[in-house]
């Protein structure tokens, strides 16, 4: 992602996605968790994982579950979060005033900072990652 940020009381996702070539499933991705319940900077490695999948199935098993209604392609985003395209295609995508919906997510996350750390492979080939860190806590009404 490049220039992605989170803007405004509502705290909304705007930015983009750059995809340097067309992505099938030689591409693959895994998820590890993390959490730091005190806030001190001391994350400890928890049991919930995504264990390497190929990403068109990743993207139509857990993207399109985690991220809907908070992205819906031809509203806030172009991505194909909704797996509806498989390879998808290569290009700068766009996110718009992203509000994250908690409603997906299981309720027995730990409360604290909680870090998800992506990783993308090719093969056996490390590509990147993409670490995203937000604070769990109950909703307060």
């Amino acid at each position: 992602m490049t220039n992605f940020r989170v803007l405004g009381h509502e705290h909304a996702g705007n930015g983009t996605i750059v995809i340097s070539e067309d992505l099938d499933d030689n591409y693959a991705g895994y998820a590890e968790t993390f959490i730091d319940s005190f806030g001190n900077g001391q994350f400890k490695q928890l049991p919930l994982r995504i264990w390497q999948i190929p990403v068109c199935q990743g993207i139509k098993e857990f993207l399109k579950k985690y991220t809907y209604p908070s992205l819906i392609p031809g509203n806030n985003t172009d991505f194909p979060f909704d797996g509806s395209q498989c390879p998808v295609r290569k290009g700068t995508y766009y996110i718009k005033n992203m509000i994250l919906d908690p409603t997906p997510f299981p309720n027995i996350l730990p409360r604290g900072i909680f870090k998800a750390i992506f990783h993308f492979v090719k093969g056996n080939q490390k590509l990147g990652n993409l670490e995203l860190v937000f604070q769990v806590k109950d909703r307060m009404f």
